[in-house]
């Protein structure tokens, strides 16, 4: 496993979030701030049940009249643990950070993946259902998917049925939260992409 790259949690809404409204967020969640230098990034420190890790967190206006939350931390963590399932336990505590985000927030989308890997699904709606079913597993642990984005057709039955070992969830306001397979052995598939 080559390790050292951020495993990433992209969420994406069409409306701004402060910096002090994503922290708030974070600190409800259990986070707490360790450092933030001016408007471009904050470290905090998450205490997975796996012990103490160090997320990096942006908020930032990008392309398409989107905003972008990005929480992070190096994959390096997964060195020190030696049995599987404390791997995909920090990433399911992962995917927690993120649905505690998306209830507090209105976000589009979102995906856990390594670091400016996995295409968002915002650049492939215009190619209607069959774009979003191409993109959506490509290189991310989960995905967190808006109405917007499940609308387009029965997306909850075709995952089950092409994708046998996802694990599909309702989110808050209609969303919904893939992960592709959250046994030990998806999360070493996921891991083999560091």
């Amino acid at each position: 496993m080559d390790l050292g790259q951020y495993v990433q949690l992209y969420l994406v809404t069409l409306r701004p979030i402060s910096w002090e409204q994503l922290l708030e967020t974070l600190e409800a969640a259990g986070l707490s701030l360790s450092s933030r230098n001016d408007d471009i990034i904050a470290w905090l420190v998450w205490q997975s049940s796996r012990g103490s890790i160090r997320l990096s967190a942006n908020v930032h206006h990008g392309s398409l009249d989107r905003y972008f939350v990005e929480l992070g931390f190096d994959s390096n963590v997964f060195a020190s643990m030696r049995a599987p399932d404390e791997r995909t336990q920090v990433l399911q505590d992962f995917v927690g950070i993120g649905k505690s985000l998306w209830r507090a927030h209105e976000f589009h989308e979102g995906e856990i993946s390594p670091e400016e890997q996995g295409p968002l699904l915002s650049f492939a709606e215009s190619e209607g259902m069959e774009g979003i079913k191409k993109w959506l597993p490509v290189d991310n642990y989960a995905r967190f998917l808006s109405p917007s984005l499940t609308r387009l057709g029965e997306l909850h039955d075709w995952l089950l049925e092409v994708y046998p070992t996802a694990e599909v969830v309702p989110l808050p306001r209609n969303g919904l939260l893939v992960t592709w397979d959250p046994s030990t052995t998806g999360t070493s598939r996921f891991l083999s992409l560091f």
